[in-house]
């Protein structure tokens, strides 16, 4: 400690109150300066900030609309959708042929004379498997009550039955057909 007071009263009082005040405007500016980054990096960040909130703004809207496009789009396209699934004819089950048939036939007075399974088919399909039975049909009786029996095949089968080909033999008082039943088996 007696060196330093040594080396201290070699410096006259001014020259320690030069370097003590050199010494605090040297703080002083490593102050300002510290400050002045400070402020600087604050201002740069709060730029950067509003450029993230902007971007981040810009990207919601352009979400939106892009969700509110395609939202449009679903729309359109699940009305296609139903539009198609109210044309097509809704088989759920097989048709009753040989039940179904054969009461129709009681019902217009014609005598069965013959139910025939023929060929069938199974197709899958993204709704599930269509299945189309083919039945070869034969009853006797009038044309007319024959005539009536057909279309009541037809009403009865509620859309899933086609009946082809016909043939109606008025002095033979016989009447044949194909019948295709189809249905669908869901998954």
């Amino acid at each position: 400690m007696t060196r330093f007071r040594n080396w201290l009263s070699t410096f006259s009082p001014a020259g320690i109150a030069v370097a003590l005040s050199l010494l605090l405007v040297a703080l002083h500016a490593a102050m300002l300066s510290g400050s002045f980054v400070k402020d600087r990096t604050a201002v740069s960040l709060d730029e950067q900030v509003q450029t993230l909130r902007d971007n981040t703004e810009q990207m919601i809207e352009i979400e939106e609309a892009n969700q509110a496009e395609l939202l449009g789009q679903l729309e359109v396209a699940q009305a296609e959708v139903a539009r198609l699934e109210d044309q097509t004819p809704r088989p759920a089950a097989s048709f009753a042929v040989y039940p179904e048939g054969f009461r129709l036939a009681r019902q217009q007075s014609l005598e069965m004379l013959r139910v025939q399974r023929g060929s069938s088919e199974h197709e899958p399909t993204v709704l599930g498997q269509v299945n189309t039975e083919v039945f070869r049909i034969e009853v006797a009786g009038s044309a007319d009550s024959c005539v009536k029996y057909l279309s009541a095949l037809e009403s009865s089968g509620g859309g899933a039955v086609a009946l082809d080909p016909i043939h109606i033999e008025p002095e033979a008082g016989t009447c044949s057909l194909e019948l295709r039943s189809v249905s669908l088996e869901t998954q």
